[in-house]
């Protein structure tokens, strides 16, 4: 059931592009005029995807968790949507070329169980809502152009005997050259002015991934950094304009997510493994945080 509503969202993008590709879990979507034509009235196109926007020419509008964002190609050319947000409204100018690459939970699962987070992945891919915009230069746009036509040349090659394996690995080679990317640019956006700010916030969300489960006070990390907690929510501001708590709360919102996607598990489990008191305080806070009770999160996500 859970794959193929992950199927249903990828469906759901595919839906607005004339020229695409596609493998398992995996999707590449030309951005052009006749991207996006028809009128999006439902409030959202697709939902818990990692999605990627990268513009060479033109412009791109994109609502994403209801904020706006414009990706353009003199500008930040490159948007990225978080896994855990709702696409809502894109809008592309008659002049635009690009790409939009988007993955569900299970390419990811499947084909990047070995990606964890570490210092070398942007925090703000994991934590962020609404769409992290970057720049990346000509060079490096030439090198992605490169992955995409050998994915694109690979798709059309289906008399190759492992037609199937070589699309998965390019589409793994893909997603890592563009986390490489977004990694580059959080760097230089985020820490160049701040050091210090962005090696604390890396070892706070080392640990906060660590034990979202069982800690989510601002206190306890503040303590193990050996940091005041006011200075740990500045830290947190400066880097990735949220609070600690804010911080602390997202990554325990993806830590229950994922645990109710196994439905071996009862909700009152999930509480007790979330360390809540009971499984109504967990509620209160799941509903609060996504909109969604758990029981509705499990049935329709």
């Amino acid at each position: 059931m859970e794959h193929r509503d992950e199927a249903m969202q990828l469906n759901a993008l595919a839906r607005n592009f004339k020229m695409k590709f596609s493998v398992t879990g995996f999707f590449l979507g030309k951005l052009d005029k006749t991207a996006f034509s028809a009128r999006q009235d439902d409030g959202f196109i697709c939902r818990f995807l990692s999605i990627f926007i990268i513009i060479t020419k033109g412009h791109v509008d994109v609502i994403a968790d209801s904020k706006p964002s414009r990706v353009d190609s003199s500008g930040e050319n490159v948007a990225m949507i978080h896994p855990h947000s709702t696409l809502n409204s894109v809008i592309v100018s008659k002049d635009c070329d690009g790409v939009m690459i988007a993955s569900n939970d299970f390419f990811m699962v499947s084909n990047m169980s070995f990606i964890k987070f570490r210092p070398e992945i942007p925090a703000d891919y994991f934590i962020g809502s609404g769409a992290a915009l970057f720049r990346i230069g000509k060079e490096q746009i030439e090198s992605l152009s490169w992955n995409f036509l050998r994915f694109v040349a690979n798709m059309r090659d289906k008399d190759h005997l492992y037609w199937g394996e070589k699309l998965r690995l390019n589409a793994i080679e893909i997603y890592l050259e563009i986390l490489d990317l977004v990694n580059r640019g959080t760097k230089m956006k985020n820490l160049k002015d701040d050091s210090r700010a962005g090696d604390i916030f890396r070892r706070f969300y080392i640990s906060v991934s660590k034990n979202a489960t069982c800690n989510r006070t601002v206190g306890y990390y503040a303590e193990q950094l050996c940091i005041s907690p006011k200075y740990l929510n500045v830290v947190c501001k400066t880097v990735c304009k949220k609070n600690a708590s804010s911080v602390i709360d997202d990554a325990a919102v993806m830590a229950a997510s994922n645990l109710l996607r196994d439905f071996s598990l009862s909700i009152g489990q999930v509480a007790d493994m979330m360390n809540f008191k009971g499984q109504a305080a967990f509620t209160k806070f799941f509903k609060k945080m996504t909109g969604l009770t758990p029981t509705q999160f499990r049935f329709d996500y």
